[in-house]
């Protein structure tokens, strides 16, 4: 599906540096953008913020240049057939602010890595890698977080969660972990993950209850109390109304 051209990850470039490209090229340009930079897109000047990514359509002109002592940039020539493009439904031409600029920055370190290596699996491995980078720009582009900090304190909290299900968890104690009001709190999660903070708490620890139902003899006592539950019969009423068992039918049947 994609053919990768050439590419770079963390090109510098001096303060003088411009590109002006009247004619485009004939294949496709991504710029993952790391510094402050002056595009100029339709012929109007516009200033590009680090953490931007954009993807210039086959011969469209191109002209940016650096806006401070230095200039750096990923890049990617690829190729791609219309049909295929059309399915990612990524917008052309036009910055994208990204949420979180590392995680695609280190996809493409990797990815140039695999270009550049004699890996015998090298085309399918990059080919799942672009898969997976043009559907994190989709994720982006698609959503209105806002807030890329708080976004990423976000995901950060819902890993914590579901790596510590044992945490008395609460409310009040995941909205001071993000320095922000119980409402807000859970306003954003439910938009962001689709569901409530508690309900994610609830879900972690019968996760987790699984777990150790199935790899451990440890008592169904002993799994309450490393899953978060004070009480036995709080534990065992949340794993029924979740799993439709008792966790000892449960693992008896796993």
């Amino acid at each position: 599906m994609f053919k990768l051209l050439r590419m770079g990850s963390d090109t510098i470039h001096p303060h003088d540096f411009f590109v002006n490209r009247p004619e485009g090229y004939k294949w496709y340009l991504l710029l993952l953008v790391k510094t402050p930079a002056l595009f100029y897109l339709n012929n109007k000047p516009i200033t590009v913020q680090p953490d931007s990514l954009i993807v210039f359509d086959k011969h469209i002109p191109h002209r940016y240049e650096a806006m401070g002592p230095f200039y750096i940039n990923d890049w990617i020539h690829f190729d791609l057939n219309l049909a295929s493009l059309s399915q990612l439904q990524i917008q052309l031409n036009t910055p994208i602010a990204l949420p979180d600029g590392h995680y695609l920055d280190h996809l493409i370190a990797t990815l140039t890595q695999e270009f550049y290596s004699s890996n015998p699996y090298r085309e399918l491995t990059m080919e799942h890698f672009m898969h997976l980078f043009f559907l994190k720009i989709r994720e982006y582009s698609l959503t209105l977080y806002g807030n890329s900090t708080l976004d990423s304190q976000l995901i950060q909290l819902r890993s914590h969660i579901y790596s510590n299900p044992q945490y008395d968890w609460s409310i009040a104690m995941m909205s001071q972990r993000l320095s922000i009001s119980n409402g807000h709190l859970q306003a954003i999660y439910k938009k962001r993950f689709n569901t409530s903070c508690m309900a994610d708490v609830i879900e972690a620890r019968i996760l987790h209850a699984k777990e150790l139902l199935i790899s451990t003899d440890h008592s169904v006592h002993d799994i309450a109390l490393l899953c978060g539950y004070r009480t036995d019969l709080h534990f065992m009423r949340q794993f029924k109304k979740k799993t439709t068992r008792t966790p000892s039918e449960y693992r008896m049947n796993a």
